[in-house]
């Protein structure tokens, strides 16, 4: 499942609230709408034209397919390992 449920302007930036499923959560993102705006650049720049609203939703779904990839790597590793830890010591 993947929501838009806001949009926001904050500041002369526009943001982008969705809801998404990620295993059995529902998980809140707020996505700079700059994002989205460089890869429909991509689309247009490949196909030669503007895309339109399925194709849209189709690069909205490939970047909840690649964020949800990425939080599974970051879910493989035990974090807690480095509770309390100093990283930056030597």
């Amino acid at each position: 499942m993947i929501k838009l449920t806001e949009i926001v302007r904050k500041g002369g930036r526009v943001f982008l609230v969705f809801e998404y499923s990620h295993g059995e959560e529902v998980k809140k993102v707020k996505v700079p709408k700059d994002v989205f705006d460089e890869r429909i650049s991509a689309f247009s720049r490949v196909v030669g034209r503007r895309p339109g609203i399925r194709e849209i939703v189709e690069i909205v779904r490939t970047f909840f397919k690649e964020l949800r990839e990425k939080e599974e790597k970051i879910d493989d590793f035990d974090w807690e390992k480095l509770l309390g830890i100093d990283l930056e010591a030597g």
